[in-house]
């Protein structure tokens, strides 16, 4: 996030989560993938979603690939690609008025930073933090805990608005992508 400030403003965000599908019938992909992509978006914007978009390809039983596109108040609209019938991809891409930011959790240099120069284009692969997400929150709870503070990132009314925006999606897919306007 850091990066960001340093090629902002955010003109196009795009976050793919494909292949693996799991073993369990009573998963739905939304749900399974879903709850990642909106916490990483709402995170990135530091803001709500004034609606949302979803629409799905059916496959016999279930949902096989699903694409959500959010509108954000600053008029920019991520999408989000969900797939379990596709290679395996875990990608965010940020496209920005001075550059891109591509985070690839599946190459060996995770983050790339492309910044536009004038007629030149730099690229780097800048260090992060390599602490998996779900460690980062459960030492965030830790750390709540020990030192009796209140939890910032991943609290109850986070989880609430995620899992709100994930029934809204839900609403519109079932409504074959009609919009849906979001407020908390």
């Amino acid at each position: 996030k850091e990066l960001l400030s340093e090629i902002d403003p955010i003109k196009f965000i795009s976050y793919q989560i494909m292949g693996n599908k799991s073993n369990s019938s009573d998963i739905s992909l939304l749900w399974e993938y879903g709850p990642h992509a909106i916490s990483l978006l709402l995170d990135i914007y530091k803001n709500d979603p004034t609606q949302i978009q979803g629409w799905a390809k059916p496959s016999k039983k279930e949902c096989d690939e699903i694409t959500l596109k959010l509108k954000f108040p600053d008029q920019t609209e991520p999408f989000v690609k969900l797939s379990w019938s596709s290679i395996k991809k875990r990608e965010l891409t940020l496209i920005c008025k001075k550059g891109s930011l591509i985070y690839n959790d599946l190459q060996l240099n995770r983050l790339t930073l492309i910044k536009d120069v004038g007629a030149n284009i730099k690229k780097t692969y800048p260090a992060y933090n390599h602490q998996l997400p779900l460690d980062a929150e459960l030492d965030e709870f830790i750390q709540a805990i020990s030192k009796k503070q209140d939890i910032k990132r991943s609290n109850l009314d986070f989880g609430i608005k995620v899992t709100k925006i994930l029934h809204l999606a839900e609403q519109s897919i079932k409504n074959k992508g009609e919009a849906v306007n979001v407020s908390f």
